[in-house]
């Protein structure tokens, strides 16, 4: 298999929501609860780094990236990033896996 991804796939895979992917993909790796520096609000997290929170940000153009922060060291990252660090994906299988990933086809209660 080819080793590199362009740039077009890179971009795409910032757009996929890594909470979604996680929870169908590696449901083990993430919950849903206090936000680690607001514990009156709850969030996606991390399971094994709880200090990891997911979010969506938009550029204010309707442009939704997903990124991820790990409050207790101040890494950050999209979802690509934290496939690499946590879940020991290669970023081309990382990239590759988040364009690949169809969120219909999981059923979430």
């Amino acid at each position: 298999m080819h080793d590199r991804v362009g740039t077009e796939l890179i971009e795409r895979a910032k757009h996929v929501n890594i909470v979604t992917y996680l929870r169908a993909k590696h449901p083990g790796s993430i919950q849903f609860a206090a936000h680690p520096d607001k514990p009156q609000y709850k969030c996606w997290r991390g399971v094994k780094h709880d200090s990891i929170t997911f979010y969506a940000r938009d550029d204010g153009n309707g442009d939704v990236t997903y990124k991820y922060t790990r409050w207790s060291d101040g890494d950050m990252d999209d979802g690509a990033g934290y496939l690499v660090r946590y879940e020991g994906y290669t970023f081309p299988q990382a990239v590759r896996a988040l364009c690949d990933f169809r969120a219909e086809e999981f059923y979430f209660d």
